[in-house]
């Protein structure tokens, strides 16, 4: 009987550690080293963010290359995941109303350009499916051939209009942090028909789209008149930390922004862009950006899905000192997560950190930052600086822990700018 009770018990813990890893996998942006660059985003709106209104009638469009000579047969499910990004226990039935797969057959091979690729583009939702309520969810990309192996998968959100939000950016109260951080000062109005809301209410503040540095599981302190108040907002500053670099690789000549020289070499355009330095020491300077965003675009074609080429950009960051983690390019174009495609490396000979990466062409946003190689947090201010005046994107999100549906809730999301 006792090694019957252990059995049993090692196979509860081997299960649900099984289960949990597949749950953790899922809470990242992920794209297989096959794939270019990938854009999620509302149709016909390349710099917004993946966010449907639940109930409209809106689409978000997934693109995205493979750097194939052949077309694949892809598929894509949608993964509904709770407050935390940890996947639902719901059935797939429960909350996606029609096809649980849905078949990419919008392909196309590219043209004009010295790099071959095929491109994808898919309408989400398509008129196979709906959602049945609000949430987080993932978009899976994987073979049909291979359905266990994901190609692509990433993070969107379906939101309900159900609420009011007063916010801005002011300096931080705390005067240590007044020159180099932002603070949120807020709140929200939420329907009456929420039960227990200091219960059942939680927030979520994101800056330029990243989850990475995004605070969660906020409760209100106390509620008034349908309004959730804060006693403590002195806990939801952000780095300011500096604007974007960029790079503009609309054209294949030299003369573009941040671009040193252009030229072709091995049957592809090598981009070796002007010197870059850490910045945490410099002085602020205004400088219009996107955000960390970036669009494909190339100024001479007529199709940027299938025209843009690859470009090989060879970044270079000069240092006198190996910094005390790893470092890397980090944005959109990273699919904001922190990837070994991305990472640089230190050439003594140099004293630079330098990656050589295939991008496609358009308009590029980026941050390098620091991977601390012990507990894997990451940094921006050492090499990019900490500023106040910085302008940055912010988001609200308010989820709602509804018990009757046992999912958590999107009541609404906004968006504001630290400027305006």
């Amino acid at each position: 009987m006792r090694f019957l009770l252990l059995s049993t018990f090692f196979l509860f813990c081997y299960f649900h550690l099984s289960s949990q890893v597949v749950l953790d996998s899922i809470k990242c942006n992920y794209i297989n080293a096959d794939v270019g660059s990938v854009k999620f985003n509302k149709k016909n709106n390349e710099l917004s963010i993946p966010h449907l209104n639940f109930g409209k009638n809106e689409k978000l469009v997934l693109n995205f290359d493979l750097f194939d000579t052949e077309s694949r047969d892809l598929a894509y499910e949608i993964i509904l995941c709770d407050k935390d990004w940890k996947e639902s226990e719901l059935d797939r039935y429960e909350y996606i109303d029609g096809f649980e797969t849905v078949y990419i057959r919008d392909f196309n091979h590219s043209i004009n350009t010295l790099i071959n690729y095929m491109n994808y583009q898919v309408d989400v939702p398509t008129d196979d499916f709906s959602f049945k309520f609000s949430g987080n969810y993932i978009i899976r990309v994987f073979d049909e051939e291979d359905p266990d192996q994901t190609i692509l998968q990433r993070r969107f959100i379906v939101a309900e209009s159900e609420i009011n939000v007063d916010a801005k950016v002011i300096r931080p109260q705390i005067v240590s942090d007044s020159r180099y951080k932002q603070q949120i000062e807020f709140s929200i109005s939420y329907p009456e028909s929420i039960s227990d809301p200091l219960t059942n209410l939680y927030v979520a503040i994101r800056q330029n789209r990243n989850w990475a540095t995004s605070m969660s599981n906020i409760q209100a302190d106390y509620v008034q008149n349908n309004k959730l108040f804060f006693n403590d907002q002195t806990k939801f500053t952000f780095d300011g930390n500096d604007e974007f670099r960029q790079i503009d690789l609309k054209f294949n000549r030299s003369g573009n922004l941040e671009v040193g020289s252009i030229f072709r070499e091995n049957d592809q355009y090598q981009v070796y862009l002007k010197e870059d330095k850490p910045k945490a020491f410099d002085n602020y300077i205004f400088k219009e950006d996107l955000n960390g965003k970036y669009t494909v675009k190339n100024d001479e074609a007529n199709d940027n899905a299938i025209e843009a080429d690859y470009f090989k950009v060879h970044f270079e960051l000069n240092s006198n000192y190996i910094f005390e983690g790893d470092v890397y390019v980090f944005g959109e174009v990273s699919n904001w997560e922190v990837l070994d495609g991305f990472k640089l490396t230190f050439d003594p000979d140099k004293k630079k950190y330098v990656l050589d990466k295939d991008l496609k062409q358009g308009m590029i946003n980026f941050y390098y930052l620091i991977k601390n190689k012990k507990d894997g947090k990451i940094n921006i201010e050492k090499i990019e600086g900490n500023h106040f005046e910085t302008e940055n994107d912010y988001d609200i999100i308010l989820y709602y822990r509804d018990i009757r549906q046992e999912n958590d809730r999107i009541l609404g999301v906004y968006s504001f700018n630290s400027l305006y």
